[in-house]
């Protein structure tokens, strides 16, 4: 009955211990409105801190592009065709052989494939660079 009691009271205690830590910041010296405006002028200038793991640009573009849709199509396709795009996402990684034949035959890719995934040598998937 009594340790009911001693968890009761702990829990009690905790509680309202955890609530009191969400109140509003006293030492605040800003407004709810000059927050609002602080925000919408950031929003407006471009300088808000992206959620995540977004970069902060340091400058809008100013200009306009000097080139046009079909100029820029040309430049994607000749690099995608050279394989010089990079990579979406964070890892970056460089193809020894991009568009070349492979001097392995399949048996001999299955092989290095299986010796390293049983040795654990594999490269991480996902954000890791190889």
């Amino acid at each position: 009955m009594k340790s009911t009691a001693i968890k009761s009271m702990l829990i009690a205690c905790t509680v309202l211990g955890t609530a009191s830590s969400f109140a509003m910041d006293s030492n605040s010296t800003l407004t709810r409105e000059q927050v609002r405006a602080e925000y919408l002028s950031a929003l407006k200038n471009g300088t808000l801190i992206p959620n995540g793991e977004g970069q902060i640009l340091k400058a809008r573009p100013s200009a306009a592009s000097t080139l046009t849709r079909e100029q820029v199509r040309a430049e994607y396709l000749a690099a995608l065709k050279n394989g010089s795009l990079l990579p979406n996402g964070e890892g970056q990684y460089v193809l020894s052989n991009p568009r070349g034949s492979s001097s392995l035959t399949r048996a001999q890719v299955q092989s290095e494939y299986f010796s390293a995934l049983k040795n654990g040598t594999l490269p991480r998937l996902g954000e890791g660079q190889f």
